[in-house]
């Protein structure tokens, strides 16, 4: 996402990820990819923290290709996510441009925690 960014023109500051992240390693290779999406608003964080070791989810996914496609946030729940989710939104806007019919269709199963 980073490259696509800059592919396209993004305009970045060389501030290191660490500033955003507190548990980031120090010479991690993707530190300035994760600075880039991060300064652009896809990537968001958990309380001040990347979390570069655990596994994505999918209401994880969505939300970041909502942003980086600045989509937005839409009201409704066609999903059925929690009422109070928070990206609860932004599977909805996915939903709403037709991104997540694998998961409608029954290809996929759907669980914005997994």
């Amino acid at each position: 996402l980073a490259n696509a960014l800059i592919s396209d023109g993004y305009k970045y500051l060389d501030i290191d990820a660490n500033t955003y992240y507190s548990d980031l390693k120090p010479n991690a290779w993707y530190l300035k990819a994760v600075s880039i999406v991060t300064q652009a608003g896809v990537f968001e964080g958990f309380d001040g923290k990347f979390m570069p070791d655990r596994s994505i989810t999918q209401g994880e996914w969505i939300a970041t290709l909502v942003r980086f496609q600045m989509q937005g946030k839409m009201k409704g729940n066609a999903m059925r996510v929690n009422e109070r989710h928070w990206a609860k939104e932004e599977v909805q806007s996915a939903y709403s441009v037709g991104w997540l019919k694998i998961y409608t269709d029954g290809t996929m199963p759907f669980n914005v925690d997994n």
